[in-house]
């Protein structure tokens, strides 16, 4: 039985700290991410624990290539995504071991959607310690922070305050995917009853089951050739644990103690039946290069059971407003790489000086809006606006992120005729702000709009950088621009700092 994907692009190169101590005490162990070779569904099993005992600490064991690192370098852009498209936090996924330690897992995410937004090295510590209450039977959690975890503003509400506890475990994990060439479908072998890799599913069970949690939201990313996304909702197995786990343990004892003589290649597992398992939709397959929804009942049969939201009038309020961000300019101005030029403004690649708007886009409020923006979600009120002579109220300013590995959107704001300042190292609340990617419904209610190059009779007050501040958007000193200069030309500075965003530089009107 032979998988469809090269067996070594199932394993997690990027590791958790905890994790490679993990290794280092038992290492016969096996993760999550190994499950569904360990149980044969990527080649034989005896081939699989020879390599574990034999390979492994060697010049021929497997360290990674294109495949693995683009899934390690796209993690945090998949991540910020199915933020801005469920409108949910994504907490550090954390790493988890089973009592008898021989099974461990690193989600790739958490959700807790039942406890306060909260400082996310409190959130670590959150499956095993509580203000109160026995530790989890089930399995053991242990904490640390990652060397790629996302710093949280101070002034989130921390988890655990005066008289409350700890959430006892996320509602639901996290597994994100990035394929290299193509979305997975259900052409390929070992991809049926549900269109994606059946060892994926196997790490997935693995991870409810160790950390004892019932949902996982599977979330497949492509960046390139075209930018396209879909996701499944899959729901925890007892009995496919059941059929899985003392399998997993025979083959660490296997891989501890050598396989027997018996074990040959053509031994294999009896299989088990994956259509028994309850997989649900959460986004149906979707083009955001192309702004159009993926109808091909060929690759997505399992899709074809439901009635689509794209293309249904009869949408739940969920599916109306992921929709209306799948389809947003936003998203495809942050997300899809293979566009180099933005719809809105940026329409050269010639090198002049337009082709260097396409790091920022322009959006704008309604007058209405009654307090400062991003002040007050529930105050917005948003109308569409399609050039600058439309536009009444605030105008926004959003940077494409360099990076997404804080999971932060830079956006400054505009006020004409309404002078600020932002002396402050952060930025003030009204001319520089960090959006997070889950505010969705903040996020959907503005339009984008189209900056000439002059505008007249304007007053703001913008940032602009010296080389000194070397591209450090938070501290930087700011300086107020003239009228004529204010909405010129935005050059962006190709030296990202260490949040992953450019300097800015206005150019004035000549």
């Amino acid at each position: 039985m032979c998988c469809p994907y090269n067996a070594q692009s199932c394993v997690q190169m990027a590791q958790h700290p905890r994790k490679l101590l993990w290794r280092e005490e038992v290492p016969y162990g096996l993760s999550a991410s190994q499950f569904g070779m360990a149980l044969g569904l990527c080649g034989r099993v005896v081939d699989y624990v020879k390599y574990l005992r034999d390979i492994i600490g060697t010049e021929l064991e497997f360290t990674g290539n294109v495949t693995t690192e683009h899934g390690v370098v796209t993690e945090p852009k998949s991540r910020s995504l199915y933020e801005l498209l469920t409108g949910t936090a994504v907490s550090d996924g954390g790493f988890y071991v089973t009592e008898d330690r021989v099974l461990g897992c690193s989600p790739d995410g958490r959700i807790f959607e039942d406890a306060p937004q909260c400082q996310l090295e409190q959130r670590v510590l959150s499956q095993m310690y509580g203000c109160t209450g026995p530790k989890t039977s089930v399995s053991v959690r242990i904490p640390f922070r990652s060397m790629t975890e996302r710093n949280v503003d101070a002034d989130v509400s921390p988890l655990c305050s005066a008289g409350s506890l700890f959430a006892s475990r996320p509602s639901r994990l996290l597994e994100i995917k990035s394929p290299f060439y193509a979305l997975y479908d259900s052409t390929k072998r070992l991809c049926s009853p549900f269109g994606f890799p059946q060892q994926y599913m196997c790490q997935m069970q693995g991870q409810m089951a160790i950390s004892n949690v019932d949902v996982c939201d599977f979330f497949v990313f492509l960046d390139h050739p075209t930018c396209q996304v879909v996701a499944w909702r899959v729901y925890r197995s007892t009995e496919f644990w059941n059929w899985a786990r003392p399998k997993l343990l025979k083959v660490v004892e296997w891989i501890r103690d050598g396989p027997p003589d018996w074990l040959t290649r053509k031994f294999e597992f009896e299989a088990f039946d994956f259509s028994k398992i309850d997989v649900e939709p959460l986004v149906f397959p979707y083009n955001i290069t192309m702004n159009t929804p993926i109808l091909d009942d060929r690759r997505f049969p399992f899709f074809a059971k439901y009635t689509n939201p794209y293309v249904s009038t009869q949408r739940t309020a969920a599916q109306d407003a992921m929709l209306h961000i799948l389809s947003s300019p936003l998203t495809r101005f942050l997300f899809d790489s293979n566009d180099a030029v933005a719809e809105y403004g940026d329409d050269q690649e010639d090198g002049s000086e337009l082709s260097n708007q396409r790091l920022t886009m322009w959006f704008t409020t309604d007058q209405s809006t009654a307090v400062p923006f991003l002040s007050s979600c529930d105050a917005l009120s948003m109308s569409a606006a399609t050039s600058f002579d439309d536009c009444q109220g605030e105008l926004l300013c959003i940077y494409r992120p360099l990076s997404f590995e804080e999971g932060i959107l830079m956006c400054r704001v505009y006020s004409p005729g309404i002078p600020v300042c932002c002396d402050d190292k952060n930025g003030c609340n009204i001319c520089l702000r960090k959006l997070r990617f889950y505010e969705r419904e903040l996020l959907s209610r503005i339009h984008p709009i189209m900056i000439p190059t002059e505008v007249q009779q304007s007053t703001v007050h913008s940032m602009a950088y010296s080389a000194a501040s070397n591209g450090d958007v938070h501290s930087a000193k700011p300086r107020e621009l003239s009228i004529e200069s204010a909405f010129s030309i935005i050059n962006i500075d190709e030296d990202s700092d260490a949040s992953g965003y450019s300097s800015v530089e206005v150019i004035g009107s000549v």
